[in-house]
């Protein structure tokens, strides 16, 4: 080996354990939860004791606890994204649930049945403000129209055995 590859001994009582640069400013590493931050953002183990510099320069003390607060912030909001992820997917399963269950009922209706509700809904909620669905014969409030339509098949014996119009017509 070459001569000019010889390290230089370093002096570990004035130097940044972080930098490795000998600074006006140090501050002692074992204070404050810095080397517990500084473990907590990096591989690096601390110890008392250990034989290595037991110091840090201000300005890696600022960057440590940047880096330290970065960390817990990002942490905060993958669970907070975790959350809303999962509470969204309960929702969309939920949903999907609701529209199988509300395509079966429809499917159970002959399609006269069918014509009849959606005119008797489209009056309902035609003559109402948006956003309220009201049924115009029991006149019970529902959030949307599908509830609204669900609950308008509970009166077809209703409206069959009170239609005014001819027997013939297909819609009662």
């Amino acid at each position: 080996m070459a001569a000019g590859n010889k390290m230089q001994p370093l002096k570990f009582d004035q130097i940044c354990r972080a930098c490795l640069q000998i600074k006006k400013d140090m501050r002692p590493l074992f204070e404050q939860l810095t080397a517990t931050m500084l473990m907590g953002i990096s591989k690096v183990q601390v110890a008392v004791g250990d034989g290595l510099p037991a110091q840090l320069c201000l300005q890696c003390v600022h960057q440590i606890s940047r880096c330290h607060a970065f960390k817990d912030l990002v942490e905060r909001n993958d669970v907070t994204l975790r959350e809303h992820a999962k509470l969204a997917a309960e929702e969309a399963r939920k949903n999907e649930v609701d529209s199988c269950a509300a395509n079966k009922d429809d499917a159970a209706l002959n399609s006269d049945e069918e014509n009849y509700l959606q005119l008797v809904v489209f009056q309902t909620t035609s003559s109402v403000a948006p956003g309220r669905h009201v049924c115009n014969l029991c006149h019970k409030e529902f959030k949307h129209a599908r509830w609204l339509k669900l609950h308008m098949r509970s009166h077809t014996n209703w409206i069959k055995a009170n239609c005014k119009k001819p027997p013939m017509v297909p819609a009662c």
